[in-house]
């Protein structure tokens, strides 16, 4: 039963600053606040001195006397942490569960008390970015996601996923660069940052081209996500990075992420990959006074790279790659 599930099954307590939790004797289990708010209470098996954190959504009591309510009615003070999520919305709710899963739970780093501030110090991170403006669209994200998805080495495609909105290229490893691009239309037609397709005296840089098509039966930014996760076989670094990028990504977008989805297949038998030396791009040298110029550049007229062509190129390329011959 997922921590979401059991949250549900908890009553509501009576008592003022009380709360019920689930039976289960683990080191985090999850409880329902007075408030009706979704908390996992926190049994250190070390002596911590961890730092009170506190946001309008999200609030963070360290160890101290806190009455719980056992599945059979019984009530017992102990010496305990609070995590709560301020907020009775169960698509908030789901998240945090989700967010502390991946960040707190399931991080090996976290083990420790040092792993532990640090992770609750992402975590406060990731709900600020809830509230601000996404940095990436939910096309280019779900893009990133499916090629990650696909690849031959998903944890190798994670650590090499870039985090940072300013970012030249979504994959980067040395000397190598690898730029996801998608397209709701017929045509391969993309936007590119021209710093993008600059050609550099080593390594290479390729972009890859998707075609993408809308549908209730493809798979959301959040279900692609849950889908990698499976893939993950339960590396704790990768799983945790995949999620805060995320998060981070949709901002203040993540309740509409789960209304936009894309369909996966179909989406796989129009992935491209081109050489950026390959694509139309501006002259040069530019005037002095032209500064970063971004354009459109129409793919339809190139031959494609074959996929083992590709994989011939780096290992980068060979993980980032999905299992398939040719296309």
């Amino acid at each position: 039963m997922g921590f979401w599930e059991v949250f549900s099954s908890l009553p509501r307590p009576a008592q003022e600053g009380a709360y019920t939790v689930e039976s289960r004797e683990a080191e985090y289990r999850v409880a329902r606040s007075t408030e009706d708010f979704p908390a996992l209470i926190i049994e250190f098996k070390h002596r911590a001195s961890s730092a009170p954190r506190r946001l309008a959504n999200l609030a963070y009591i360290p160890p101290s006397s806190v009455e719980v309510i056992a599945a059979d009615g019984s009530v017992a003070n102990a010496h305990l942490a609070v995590l709560e999520c301020r907020s009775i919305d169960p698509e908030l709710s789901r998240y945090f569960f989700r967010i502390t899963r991946a960040i707190l739970i399931e991080n090996e780093g976290a083990a420790n008390e040092t792993g532990f501030e640090h992770a609750l110090d992402t975590l406060v991170r990731l709900f600020r970015a809830l509230r601000r403006t996404a940095t990436r669209s939910l096309q280019g994200l779900w893009a990133e996601l499916a090629i990650i998805y696909w690849s031959k080495n998903p944890h190798l495609a994670i650590s090499s996923w870039h985090s940072a909105p300013t970012a030249l290229h979504d994959f980067a490893s040395g000397a190598c660069r690898f730029e996801v691009k998608s397209t709701q239309r017929p045509v391969r037609e993309h936007h590119f940052r021209l710093n993008q397709l600059l050609v550099s005296q080593t390594g290479n840089t390729l972009v890859a081209s998707l075609l993408l098509k809308e549908g209730h039966n493809g798979e959301s930014v959040r279900g692609l996500s849950d889908l990698i996760a499976g893939r993950l076989k339960g590396s704790s670094e990768s799983a945790a990075r995949l999620e805060a990028i995320i998060v981070e990504s949709l901002g203040a977008d993540w309740k509409a992420s789960e209304d936009v989805r894309f369909l996966l297949d179909e989406a796989l038998g129009t992935l491209r990959i081109y050489n950026a030396i390959d694509i139309p791009s501006v002259p040069e040298p530019l005037p002095a006074e032209v500064k970063d110029v971004h354009f459109v550049a129409d793919l339809s007229g190139l031959h494609p790279m074959t996929l083992t062509s590709v994989r011939n190129l780096a290992p980068l390329y060979a993980q980032l790659l999905p299992e398939m011959d040719s296309y």
